[in-house]
This record gives C-alpha cells, sequence and structure tokens, in this order.
C-alpha cells in the first residue's frame, strides 16, 4: 500500500493551509489598523480581573497616581506662588515704610525630585 495521502486529503490539508494564512494576514492588519474591540463577555472580564487585580485604592476611586502627583506638584506651586506674594507684599511695605523687610533669609528647601 502506497503511504502518499490521497488527493482530497491533500486538498484539505492545502485549504486549511490557505485559511491559516488567511487568519494571520487579517490578525495583523486589524491589530494595526485598531479594529479590536474590547472583548464584552462576562468570563473574559472575570478572567482580566482575575489576571490585572486592581488594588483597594484603585476600587475606591481614588486618583490615579499620575494624577496625585500632578496635585501635589499643584499644591507645591500653589505654596511657593503664595510666599512670593507675602515677601513681595511685606519687602513693599518696607520699603514705603523706610524701614528694612522682615522676611526670612533662609530659603525653603526646594523640591529633591522633577
Amino acid at each position: 500500500m502506497d503511504d502518499a495521502p490521497a488527493p482530497i486529503e491533500q486538498a484539505h490539508a492545502q485549504e486549511a493551509a490557505r485559511r491559516n494564512r488567511i487568519q494571520q494576514v487579517r490578525a495583523r492588519s486589524e491589530r494595526f489598523e485598531g479594529d479590536w474591540d474590547a472583548p464584552n463577555s462576562q468570563a473574559v472580564r472575570r478572567l482580566s480581573r482575575r489576571a490585572f487585580p486592581e488594588t483597594e485604592a484603585a476600587v475606591d476611586e481614588a486618583p490615579a497616581p499620575i494624577n496625585a502627583a500632578r496635585l501635589q506638584r499643584r499644591r507645591e506651586a500653589a505654596a511657593t506662588e503664595a510666599a512670593a506674594l507675602r515677601r513681595a507684599r511685606a519687602e513693599r511695605a518696607a520699603r514705603q515704610a523706610g524701614t528694612a523687610a522682615l522676611v526670612p533669609n533662609a530659603p525653603l528647601p526646594l523640591r529633591t525630585t522633577a
């Protein structure tokens, strides 16, 4: 008996290979065109939550770390601005009165990170 595949089996194998190549091309093109949509099934969402658990802070709708850092920088900038305004007003008042300004000589420490 001959070990060569029958013509029908060979045709099926060629068709399967052709479909596989088509799927690969579609997957690559869809990935780059942005046609991917997030899966909507409950099972996939459950698997996603299990794979990427959220911390308690994120669950409680706390600001994201980048937002917290931005808020901290804004608070520091507002405090610096307020200190500069107080110093400028004190210096102006001292100039108008003809006395020395009563402002601290030591500057406030600067942030250590950008």
